[in-house]
């Protein structure tokens, strides 16, 4: 506030999902979400012989794919961190890309994290780019059956592309904002501080008067207008008393402060953590 800046304009200027990891508690959420999904052990399965039942398939093919889920999905990732920043994209971004780079025979050879620049329905591909060995990046239009797409929980109205949890947060929680932006408006005029007006004694004996002889009439008036222009109710007339008189704030106006906490809240429903692991 000493600087001019407000909380509320830093907001505004975070125009990139990811910079919403300069708040610690999203940070933190999504650190905790990446890290912990990415120690489950992911595992390529087939129907067994009987039908019905699916079992891990360690043979053949079956086995190329686990070691890509498993251990290593390509020569520069461990499947651990290819899958912390699958999480990460998708929570952040609302999809994240993974394509499948098959061999001669058409088995998958590497998993390669990828940034997706669009989907063509008519002919079922995905233009994607992603970071190979040795630097080189590429490009491809890959088949969708070349490509395993996450999208995040909350989606667009078709259910296909995904929303970032920070945007979807931010369209809804509509009520959060209000509060917010009253709390930070409160905060900025120094707090919710209640006024009387009434008569100013005479001055030494002068007969001078900061408001003249008001009526009761003339003192609700004069208080209803700096509540309109100013104070907005915080302003009560009063005849037979000085001028101007502080009376402290009420629980529920200290407590209106509280309300920014509703976001650090927000955070840890919205990415699923609870709120003591977000060490708040």
């Amino acid at each position: 506030q000493a600087t001019g800046a407000t909380f509320e304009e830093k907001i505004v200027r975070i125009g990139r999902p990811e910079l919403a990891l300069t708040v610690s508690a999203v940070y933190r959420a999504v650190e905790l979400r990446a890290k912990t999904e990415a120690q489950f052990a992911i595992q390529y399965q087939k129907m067994n012989a009987a039908g019905g039942n699916f079992v891990p398939d360690m043979w053949g093919p079956g086995r190329n794919i686990n070691y890509l889920l498993q251990v290593q999905p390509n020569p520069i990732s461990t499947a651990a961190s290819l899958i912390e920043q699958v999480v990460i994209r998708r929570l952040l971004l609302g999809n994240a890309f993974i394509y499948i780079e098959r061999d001669e025979w058409k088995d998958p050879m590497n998993l390669w994290l990828a940034e997706c620049g669009g989907y063509d329905e008519i002919t079922g591909t995905y233009t994607l780019t992603y970071l190979g060995e040795n630097g080189v990046r590429f490009k491809v239009n890959a088949p969708r059956q070349d490509v395993l797409h996450f999208a995040n929980t909350f989606r667009y109205q078709q259910g296909f592309w995904g929303i970032s949890t920070i945007k979807y947060a931010y369209d809804t929680l509509s009520l959060v904002k209000t509060e917010s932006n009253q709390a930070l408006e409160t905060a900025a005029k120094g707090g919710r501080v209640k006024l009387i007006i009434g008569e100013e004694k005479p001055s030494n004996g002068q007969g001078t008067f900061a408001f003249g002889m008001m009526n009761k009439g003339e003192i609700d008036k004069y208080a209803a207008e700096l509540n309109d222009k100013v104070y907005q109710q915080d302003i009560v007339g009063i005849r037979g008393l000085s001028a101007l008189h502080d009376i402290s704030m009420s629980a529920q106006d200290m407590q209106l402060m509280e309300h920014m906490n509703m976001g650090l809240d927000d955070v840890a429903r919205f990415f699923g953590t609870p709120r003591p692991l977000l060490m708040l």
